[in-house]
């Protein structure tokens, strides 16, 4: 439980900081290196996928907003990671939904149930599904199979929400709009908010 704890807590420094998601994603594939001791962290083309998974998902955050407006009694927004079924290869995979609700309470796991706002489809970032691929056999997997997945499209979406998405589309009818990301509708951690500054 201490090993668990202490990766939280690495990922939440570096969430908390300004740098990009590609940088945030290699500190925390350092820390796991150090923590987890054999653990190879080498996938070739994996700064390319970060930036173009942080593009990607601003624009499939747009595109939600444009899909269906984001009602004025929306108080945050909810970026789910989850495990789904896909439709042409039939394998697992991670991809994340995105639904805005009218209450928002960082001390309680859930205040996501009362929807407002959810457009339909799913993003899956090609920076996960490589973890997935790279540490599918690690002994670690257990650890990194939660985190992994969590953290990069965090990371991603904080990237996408400072420099990708187009704030006039989610703020229409509201002016402030936390943004937070969990797994599987569980445990969850704010991200950056949306707000004009």
């Amino acid at each position: 439980m201490e090993q668990h704890d202490n990766i939280w807590a690495r990922f939440q420094q570096l969430l908390d900081n300004n740098y990009t998601a590609s940088a945030n994603t290699f500190s925390l594939l350092t820390f796991l290196k150090e923590t987890l001791i054999d653990l190879d962290i080498n996938i070739e083309g994996l700064d390319a996928m970060i930036v173009a998974d942080a593009k990607d998902l601003g624009e499939f955050l747009n595109q939600k907003a444009q899909q269906q407006n984001i009602p004025a009694n929306t108080k945050a927004l909810w970026l789910n990671i989850d495990e789904y079924t896909h439709s042409e290869t039939k394998e697992i995979v991670y991809a994340s939904s995105i639904k805005g609700c009218k209450a928002y309470d960082d001390e309680d796991n859930f205040w996501n149930k009362q929807v407002v706002f959810q457009p339909q489809g799913l993003i899956s970032l090609d920076s996960v599904a490589a973890f997935d691929t790279h540490f599918n056999k690690s002994t670690h997997y257990e650890i990194l199979d939660w985190i992994l997945p969590l953290a990069t499209t965090a990371f991603a979406a904080n990237e996408a929400i400072d420099k990708h998405i187009d704030k006039s589309l989610f703020l229409k009818n509201v002016v402030f709009l936390e943004v937070t990301i969990g797994y599987a509708d569980g445990d969850f951690i704010g991200l950056h908010p949306i707000f004009v500054k």
